[in-house]
C-alpha cells in the first residue's frame, strides 16, 4: 500500500463505495471527501479544494473529478513546495 493510500485510505474507500451513485448524478463535477463522508459536490476542482481548506484547514482531504476512469490513483499536493 502506498503512503497516499495509507493517509487517505478511508477517503479512497468512500470514493469507491460512492462512485456509481456519483457517476449517475454528478458526472464531470468534483467530489470532496473527508473521512468516510462525501462533504460536497462542486463544479470545479478549485471550488472543491477551497471548500476543503475552508472546512478542514491544511490537512489531507480527497478531491476527485467524477468520471468513469476516476478510480485510478492520482496524487496532487496542493500548497507544498517541491
Amino acid at each position: 500500500m502506498t503512503s497516499v493510500h495509507r493517509v487517505l485510505r478511508e477517503e479512497y474507500a468512500c470514493f469507491g463505495r460512492e462512485s456509481e451513485r456519483l457517476l449517475a448524478s454528478d458526472q464531470g463535477k468534483y467530489v470532496l471527501i473527508r473521512g468516510a463522508q462525501v462533504v460536497g459536490i462542486f463544479s470545479t476542482e478549485a471550488e472543491a479544494i477551497r471548500a476543503g481548506y475552508d472546512a478542514f484547514g491544511p490537512v489531507p482531504f480527497f478531491v476527485r473529478q467524477i468520471r468513469p476512469d476516476a478510480n485510478r490513483l492520482r496524487l496532487d499536493l496542493f500548497g507544498r513546495s517541491p
